[in-house]
């Protein structure tokens, strides 16, 4: 990890994904193929750890590189914090680690936060960046980057559909520093006017949502849920005439730049051949 190129070609690296439940993950799928094209003789795993289990998982294995997915994000932030480990802005400002990573099986991780900027590149590249109002269904880890994320690309209001507003209120502050007004309603509550409406709820989870037919028909939907597609609310979108974009585009630029950070240390340095390692990435989950 961290190395020269001929470094990381001989290194013996060890890395995957972890979280509970996660055998519907395409990590592997994607970071297999983009270290295939990398010429890296590198295997990456997806692994059941549920949140008692990481701080364990964490001291005594001989990985060199984690993706975090549900429900670990916030557990690895409170891990490095306590540790005074090295976490990156954006994971110090939205409290959720997603990436850990180290330069060897003995060296302390590393914390670093990829899905703000990978569902910005991905709301820019499906959505636009017109857009001021956004509503965000969820509350948890990925909602918080969500946030994050729409702040960078111009959002003046967010409003947090949840079951419980008060859970939410720590997001109030982090919406005002990024200069975004934060309001929370709870999901059987009136909906108001927004550009953009993003889903932040398991696939599963989200079959009990629902939106007004005045919403889906005028307001695009990005869903981060990705297994099974069409979600339930995508199917909803779907009957009012409007087509919503799935997540793999977020877990697909979200992971190049994992990658980006396992082979150089850097999440903005660009990979040998970056633009092949992104297509066979994207060829990896086309046909799914």
């Amino acid at each position: 990890m961290y190395c020269d190129w001929l470094g990381c070609l001989l290194a013996v690296v060890t890395l995957g994904v972890l979280g509970s439940p996660i055998g519907h993950s395409l990590s592997p799928r994607i970071h297999n193929a983009a270290y295939s094209v990398l010429g890296l003789p590198w295997n990456y795993f997806a692994t059941e750890c549920t949140q008692p289990e990481l701080e364990g998982f964490l001291a005594t294995t001989q990985w060199n590189a984690v993706s975090l997915t549900m429900p670990l994000k916030k557990t690895a932030f409170d891990f490095l914090s306590a540790r005074n480990s090295y976490i990156d802005s954006i994971s110090r400002e939205s409290g959720v680690v997603n990436t850990l990573a180290r330069e060897n099986s003995g060296a302390p991780w590393r914390g670093y936060n990829t899905d703000v900027s990978g569902l910005r590149l991905a709301l820019s590249e499906k959505i636009g960046r017109d857009f001021s109002r956004v509503t965000v269904l969820g509350g948890g880890a990925t909602a918080v980057s969500a946030l994050l994320a729409v702040a960078g690309l111009g959002a003046t209001r967010v409003t947090f559909r949840v079951r419980t507003p008060s859970k939410v209120e720590n997001l109030v502050a982090l919406g005002e520093r990024h200069g975004v007004s934060v309001a929370a309603e709870s999901l059987g509550g009136a909906w108001q006017e927004s550009d953009l409406v993003i889903s932040t709820v398991p696939g599963v989870q989200a079959a009990e949502l629902s939106a007004p037919d005045w919403v889906r028909q005028n307001t695009p939907l990005y869903d981060v849920a990705y297994d099974p597609w069409p979600s339930p609310l995508a199917t909803l979108w779907s009957q009012s005439g409007k087509s919503a974009s799935s997540g793999l585009s977020m877990l697909l630029q979200q992971a190049l730049l994992q990658i980006r950070i396992f082979v150089l240390g850097d999440p903005d340095a660009t990979l040998p051949s970056e633009a092949d390692v992104f297509r066979a990435m994207q060829e990896a989950v086309a046909n799914l």
